[in-house]
């Protein structure tokens, strides 16, 4: 579901990304906002649905709520890519590694024992070196 978001968005040429941080600052960027919303939604949408259709989200969990959490993380992950803060080569990872952060919180089972190995692997390196620091202290 992230690798989907993050094709499209390593898809956008540099010079749109002036335009994308736009998008989702700008207050007259509204409407096309909520369609780009719309549009992460739906798969977003369908991928909580299979959790909860294998029996691995938390019974108490608002799906709505979890799905507007997803893309908030989503559109902060871009807009940190689009600002340049974040390298091409980073953005998979930085934007699985939030979603699974995320997720990791509210499921259970294989799903859980995946989320939390693909959160593992999509560390960036400077994430996994503060990591160790702190195991060391």
């Amino acid at each position: 579901m992230i690798d989907a978001c993050v094709r499209e968005l390593l898809a956008v040429p540099a010079y749109y990304r002036t335009p994308l941080r736009l998008l989702y600052a700008a207050e007259a960027a509204v409407r096309v906002r909520a369609g780009v919303d719309r549009a992460l939604s739906g798969e977003l949408a369908a991928a909580i649905a299979g959790v909860r259709a294998a029996g691995e989200l938390a019974p108490w969990i608002d799906a709505q709520a979890l799905l507007r959490t997803l893309r908030a993380h989503l559109g902060a992950t871009a807009l940190e890519w689009a600002s340049g803060r974040l390298a091409d080569r980073d953005l998979a990872a930085a934007a699985t590694y939030e979603a699974c952060l995320t997720l990791l919180g509210v499921t259970t089972g294989r799903s859980h024992v995946e989320l939390e190995r693909a959160a593992r692997a999509a560390q960036l390196p400077e994430r996994r070196a503060r990591g160790r620091a702190r195991g060391r202290r």
